[in-house]
Parts: structure tokens; sequence; C-alpha cells
């Protein structure tokens, strides 16, 4: 368990409190060293909500809007169950039972409201429109208020009446699937939610300008204003805003990027203004992964860190110790899986990630651009992070990790991928003292400071390090959990009928509901047995889940024999290839060149080259392939690839090794 918010953790707080260009102290944390700073205030006024409230330990599963909305409408400021989206996407599915091994449910449903016109079919097409009315509708009978129509007076009073005051803003736009993000963190902190008359336009990888981010902040700033609470200085009311908008992340300047999310909750006009009035967090993405991000931050508690730092013990990469971070967590209860000097190069990297990582906090030192990541010594590319077994915050430093969040083929983009459901990390190059060291982020993290809080430096000008995410995921204890029934009639037990799908060899709707039931292994025995006694029972659905179900139960022989067998169409996609390389690329990309591959194995990664880092991989088997066959065996193996990826892109990535 994390360690109560101590005023001991002050000279942690305050040792990364300066900025690139000003490096000036943050007004808010220079007046009163003895004064609890904000950031452990708004930590407190979490945590202080977080001890009034039980959780059911059932996760509820919905298909459409409205099953959303009246599920998370049956919340109460008391009791609260997470509810995730299933759009009928694998991705969706993979959300949700990476949400299910990190909460522990005792119980998995799906349930859809009985009224006429609900969608009990899975697709997205229900989330295009938000019902702004009944979204408003829900958070205030969440918190008392018992009227068919929004009334924002008659919240206010409720909040007073009850001595609640707002920890934040949540901004949301109607027609914006994100919206379902706003609707569960409005309701389970109070917050009022502003929808925009004037979205800003573009999607989350687009730009920006200074104008239009300004046009923003005053429509939140209005808003703000309208709610009659304090808002403009850090320590009164309203500290966050959320935005939970597919908005651009990035604001353009002249030649550069600067992060949205850091300009939005400072006074004033442009980009030169140093008082913030509000940290912001910003969500983005489909109807299903927006939800994922926000029940994370709410239903889940971190117990397990992973520190890779990949710098070295010099200079001012010294001060972003992973040891010292690591020494840091581990006094706060955290169990901690450490890579640092002399275990930090890439091949570490990749030995570590052949495995699926547990952990629910992330911290890395890196350096890089957008596609790849440098350690120490060796790069890594974005098909090299990590799989993971549970949902995880991460800092991640490095240069340009967001600048498109929303390409896989990008670093920051794949981590999203992989089920990262809060991230601090840059839009452009930043320098390195733009980030708040690795100790000290640590240092705030246990010491119950919101995420938001936890990752800024203050005193400086808008700047390039971005939060993706909740601003106030806050780690502190996690709640009692309540024996109360599920208030939702109709429910739907997944597993139930387990047994029949099973003995009926409906396998890929019994695969289906292990899945969604976090029962890896039980998958991983079924895929096995299924391989050596019924091969065309794997059709696509069955062969998916168990190559990801085998990966994370350690089975790395079998994920390779699944794959073998896998169809075209399976063998092709992203997250599949990933898993293979991640268990393949350590075996065949090994440092002692006396150490001969496999043959059959060779023979199967040959064919597996990934679209977004071909050169790479095609090198890896190229050299391995020398050592297995002969140099002379290259010339055949390149012809071969030339046949099957030939594209442009493909052909000019494999001309690269050959021409060298």
């Amino acid at each position: 368990m994390l360690l109560a918010m101590k005023h001991r953790l002050f000279a942690a707080l305050v040792a990364g409190t300066t900025a690139v260009g000003a490096m000036a102290q943050s007004p808010a944390l220079a007046d009163a060293p003895s004064a609890t700073p904000p950031q452990l205030v708004l930590g407190q006024r979490i945590q202080a909500m977080r001890d009034k409230v039980t959780y059911l330990p059932i996760v509820v599963i919905v298909t459409d809007a409205a099953s959303y909305i009246d599920a998370i409408g049956a919340w109460t400021t008391k009791l609260r169950f997470p509810v995730l989206i299933d759009d009928g996407s694998a991705a969706s599915r993979e959300d949700i039972a990476r949400f299910v091994r990190g909460f522990a449910p005792s119980k998995v449903v799906r349930w859809h409201r009985k009224e006429e016109g609900a969608a009990a079919a899975p697709g997205a097409a229900s989330f295009d429109a938000s019902s702004v009315v009944k979204i408003r509708t829900a958070v205030q009978r969440i918190w008392g208020v018992k009227k068919a129509e929004p009334d924002a007076t008659a919240l206010a009073e409720e909040w007073k009446k009850s001595g609640h005051n707002p920890p934040g803003i949540v901004v949301a736009t109607a027609n914006d699937h994100a919206w379902t993000a706003a609707l569960p963190l409005a309701a389970a902190w109070g917050q009022p939610i502003v929808f925009l008359e004037k979205p800003p336009e573009g999607l989350i990888d687009w730009s920006l300008s200074i104008s239009d981010a300004d046009t923003l902040e005053s429509q939140i700033e209005a808003a703000a204003t309208a709610t009659g609470l304090k808002w403009d200085a850090l320590g009164d009311t309203l500290d966050s805003i959320t935005l939970c908008l597919n908005s651009p992340e990035r604001i353009k300047k002249d030649n550069e990027f600067l992060a949205l999310s850091d300009r939005i909750g400072r006074v004033g006009q442009g980009v030169d203004m140093k008082k913030r009035w509000a940290w912001t967090g910003h969500i983005f993405g489909t109807a299903a992964q927006a939800s994922y991000r926000s029940m994370c931050s709410l239903f889940l508690h971190p117990k397990r860190a992973w520190i890779f730092d990949g710098y070295p013990d010099t200079g001012d990469w010294a001060k972003y110790d992973g040891t010292r971070a690591r020494d840091t967590l581990e006094k706060a209860g955290l169990k901690v899986d450490l890579d640092d000097t002399p275990k930090q190069s890439a091949r570490d990297w990749r030995q570590r990630c052949s495995h699926a990582v547990t952990a629910d906090l992330i911290l890395v030192n890196s350096k890089g651009n957008n596609d790849f990541f440098d350690l120490e010594p060796g790069q890594c590319k974005p098909g090299d992070l990590p799989i993971l077994a549970r949902p995880a915050a991460l800092h991640f430093i490095h240069s340009w990790s967001l600048l498109f969040p929303g390409k896989r083929e990008s670093v920051g983009g794949r981590w999203f991928e992989r089920g990262v459901f809060a991230y601090a990390g840059s839009v452009h190059e930043p320098f390195l003292g733009a980030f708040a060291q690795t100790p000290v982020v640590a240092g705030r993290f246990s010491s119950g400071s919101p995420f938001a809080c936890c990752v800024r430096l203050e005193g400086g000008p808008v700047w390039k390090i971005a939060v993706l995410g909740d601003p106030l995921y806050t780690p502190g204890p996690g709640v009692t959990r309540s024996e109360e029934p599920l208030p939702l009639e109709g429910a739907q037990a997944i597993g139930d009928d387990l047994r029949e799908l099973l003995q009926g060899e409906k396998w890929d709707q019994g695969v289906q509901a292990l899945k969604l039931l976090g029962r890896d292994a039980d998958i991983t025995k079924i895929a096995a047995t299924l391989l050596d006694t019924k091969p065309d029972a794997l059709n696509p659905s069955v062969a998916r889940d168990s190559i990801l179900a085998a990966f994370r139960t350690g089975e790395s022989a079998l994920v390779i024999r699944l794959f073998a067998k896998a169809s075209a169409e399976v063998a092709r996609e992203g997250p599949i290839l990933d898993a293979v390389w991640l268990v393949a690329g350590p075996l065949i990309d090994r440092p002692d060149p006396s150490i001969y591959e496999n043959a059959a194995l060779l023979r199967i990664v040959k064919d597996a080259l990934r679209d977004d880092q071909m050169e790479g991989d095609a090198r890896i088997v190229s050299s391995a392939w020398k050592r297995q066959f002969g140099p002379g065996a290259a010339d055949g193996l390149f012809s071969d690839w030339k046949s099957k990826f030939n594209s442009k892109e493909q052909r000019a990535a494999l001309d690269k090794i050959t021409a060298k």
C-alpha cells in the first residue's frame, strides 16, 4: 500500500520545480515551506472522496451508448462499479480483458437496458451522438438531484449542502466519442461538465494554432467562472481540467510544437504565460478506449512498478537515476522491477519484454524520436514495447514520443495500443531539463499527488510535455469492496454457460468468454489441446486470442507453434506480429555468433517481417540466416522477401540492407 500523503515528501516535490527557460520556482510552492503544497491538497481531496466509496467487484460490459449512460447512472456517491464498452473490435476486448486482470473482479457481466431502441449488438455507431441531456441528468442523479432535465443550479446547491467542492472541470463535445470518459470522471469526482460550443478542429495527431488554444482556454475559463466556484489559482477549488476530446494535443509555434495539456489551465493569452490555475490531462480515443482509460483511473490502484533507466550514470543524466526512484517506490510499498546499470541496453529491454509486463506504473528514461528509442547502448522500435498484462500509467522521458499518439507506428501510439491509460511524454524535442526527474516523480507519486501534478515542472512558459489521461489519477490505497447486489436488472454473467460452450465445441465463444474473465491460463491449455488434436478449430478469433494468451502466460514455444498454424489474416495483424517478435527476437538476435538458431524458428519468423520496422526485422533474420545456413543462403532469402514484400516502402526497407 502506498504511503499516506506526508509533509516529509515536500522536499521531493520542490526538487523538481525548475523549468526550461526561466528556471524559476513556482510561486505556488515558494510562498511558505510549511504550507501543504497544492499538489498534495488536491490528492488529499481525491483520497477523501475515495474513502467514502465502496466498489462492487463486478465489471459491467455494455455495447451501446444508452446502456452505458444508464449503467453509470446507477452509481451513487457511495457505491460504484466499472463499466466498459465492447464495440465488437478485438482491440476493445483486449482492453476489457486487461482491465479485468488488473481489477480482479468476482464477476464479469453483460448488460443492456430493456427499453425499446436500446442496441444489444456490439458496435460503435450508437456512440456517434452523445446525449448531452442524458449525460447531465445521469451525473446529477448520482449526486442526489432527481430531476428529469439538467439543472445546474440544483446540482450546485446539492454539492454545497453536502460540503462537496468539485476538484476540477471536465470538457467534452457533443458527437465526440471521448464523452465516454467525461461522464464517469464527472460522476465519480463530482465535477461540472462543459460541452464546448466551439470545439477545436482536427484530430489527436493534428496541430492547433496558438489562437485556437486561446479560444479553447477562454471557453473553459468562462465555464469555470459560470460555476461560481473559485478557479483562477492553484489551491483554490477547481484545480484540474480534463479534456475529453479527440482534438489535437499539439500547438504549433513557428517550427516547434507545444503541448496543449500544458497550455490549458494557464491564465492569459499566448504561450509565454507562467501562471497555472489548473493541472490538465487530455483523454482521446474511440468510445471504448476513452471509457477504458477513465475506468482504469477510477478503479485501479498500483501495486507494482517497472523502471528502466536507459541513461548513463554521469552528468545531468544521473539526476534521473532509476535506482533512487526504485528505493522511493519500495519504501511506499510497491514491488519494483528495475533495469539499471549495467543491465540497461536494448538487448536487456528485449529480454525483459519477451514476457508480459505486469506493472501498474512504468518509468522509462530513454532518448530518440517518435519511431525509435535509444537505450544504453542500443536502439529499440515501437514493436519492441512490452505487452502489458495489466493497465499501466507511464512516465516516458524521451523526445517526440507523443508527436503522433494516434498512430501505432509511433512510440506513443504503440504504448496506448498496449494498454497505457495515463501517459506523460513529449510532443517535440523538449531537452532533458524539461522532464521532472525520475526520483522526483516517484516521490510525488508515493506522496499521493495526482498524476498530472507528479510529472509537471512549474514556473516556466508553456512547453512540450503532454499529459494524456485523467489528470486526477491518484495512487492512494484501494477502496473497500462491497457485497451488495448489482443495481442493474437482467445482467448476464459471462461464463455461466462456459461448460456448455466448450462441450459443444463452440471454441470461439468459449475462448472469448475466458478472455473477458481474464483466464489466460485456461485459454492456453485449450489452445495447446486444439493444436494437437483439432487444429482446424483454430479459426482467426480463437487463434488470435490464443496467441496473446500464450504470450501472457509465458508459453513462448506455444506462441510460435500457434503462429505457424495461423491464417494469413491473423499472421499479418500488428499485435500478433509483435507478440511473435517479442518471443523470437531475443532467441535469434544473439550476441554470441557461435550459438546457432533453430532452423524451424527462422523459417517461421522470416515471413513475419513487420511493415513499420521491416529493415530492423530483416536485418536480424538475415544475420541469423547466414549463421544458420551459410553466407550464400542470404541471396535466396532476399529474393524471397522481395517477391512477398513488394510495396514501395517495403522494397525500400529491404534495399537499405542489401546496399550495405
